[in-house]
């Protein structure tokens, strides 16, 4: 059995191929080349001939043959509005989906932080994006990794899982459930995003705010670069920022994790473009975090959320233990609610 699972980046886009073989084929398009030719990842697909795609999901999709919904349930994952413009690197993402019911072969989604039942909805009050899908993704593979396959491991871990890439954000697993997570547009500054928005600078903007204004305002306009080493040497300012962010997030994490008394260890793995050597010591210096930086399953260069897209694929069908997805909560799902 074949998966082929997509994972969208701002700057790239990750596809992989897998099965119960191992890594089938990897291949990463700059996401602004879909974006004008949304033709070229369907055409990938058909040359592949998977028996399951795992879709680009954005702020989250039921774990399900996807092309059963219509297009109003599917609009949850990119919310977009009629109006707005979006962003032209990952326009594709909504034409797949239009596309999608053409396909021969099943097509799931992967939920957002905010879809999953185990995630109490005191913390989903005026809240929607605790974790994209893409972070969901990157999860199961730590998850994989961490617990080595056994779901009664992962049943007795708690952990957490930082992307350190266009948007900063992470996500916690408390006795082997997803119970809270931070997205990237709702505190932490990113190496693209500004994180999340003042609501007085909101306002003082003075105009209608548009997704693409949650794709600036990060490290890359404020130091003049995404290279994080040249930030560290070049931009102290701006690299303190974001250090604190981390540690800010991994702190209001552990919370979450330690409310009910409980007293275990709590790993955390970072991973992302940000996931470095110099940044792991840092936050060990400044903020006596001690954190790691997660591996690849299958070899290094493959984004990380693609290989855990894939490895979520593969357990769906069975030829990965089901029993980790199950046990992370994330086929317990809910609808996003809208605050609005």
């Amino acid at each position: 059995m074949k998966v082929l699972a997509i994972d969208p980046g701002t700057l790239s886009t990750g596809i992989i191929v897998a099965s119960e073989k191992g890594l089938e084929d990897y291949i990463e398009v700059v996401s602004e080349e879909l974006g004008r030719e949304p033709e070229k990842l369907l055409d990938i697909i058909e040359s592949h001939t998977p028996n399951l795609v795992v879709a680009p999901s954005g702020y989250g999709l039921p774990p399900i043959d996807l092309r059963s919904l219509d297009q109003t349930e599917l609009a949850t994952a990119t919310l977009v509005r009629e109006d707005d413009p979006g962003v032209g690197g990952l326009r594709y993402i909504s034409y797949f989906l239009k596309r999608m019911k053409t396909m021969r072969m099943p097509v799931i989604g992967i939920p957002g932080v905010a879809n999953l039942a185990s995630v109490p909805n005191s913390r989903k009050i005026n809240r929607i994006d605790l974790g994209t899908a893409d972070k969901v993704a990157l999860t199961v593979l730590a998850a994989m990794i961490h617990s080595n396959e056994d779901r009664e491991v992962l049943r007795r871990s708690s952990f957490i899982v930082v992307e350190l890439g266009a948007f900063t954000a992470a996500v916690a697993v408390k006795d082997g459930r997803i119970i809270d997570g931070i997205g990237g547009t709702l505190f932490p500054i990113g190496i693209i995003s500004s994180g999340g928005w003042d609501g007085e600078m909101a306002v003082a903007i003075g105009r209608r705010i548009y997704k693409r204004d949650l794709f600036s305002g990060g490290l890359r306009d404020i130091c003049g670069s995404i290279d994080i080493e040249i930030i560290r040497s070049k931009c102290p300012e701006g690299y303190e920022r974001y250090l604190d962010d981390i540690a800010k997030t991994i702190s209001m994490l552990q919370t979450s994790i330690k409310k009910d008394r409980w007293r275990g260890s709590i790993k955390i793995y970072m991973s992302g473009r940000g996931a470095v050597k110099a940044v792991i010591e840092d936050l060990w210096k400044y903020y006596e975090i001690d954190a790691e930086i997660l591996r690849n399953y299958y070899r290094n260069g493959i984004k990380k959320p693609a290989e855990g897209a894939a490895l979520y694929g593969l357990a769906w069908i069975g030829v990965k233990d089901r029993g980790i997805l199950e046990t992370l909560g994330i086929f317990d799902w809910k609808p996003l609610k809208l605050p609005l």
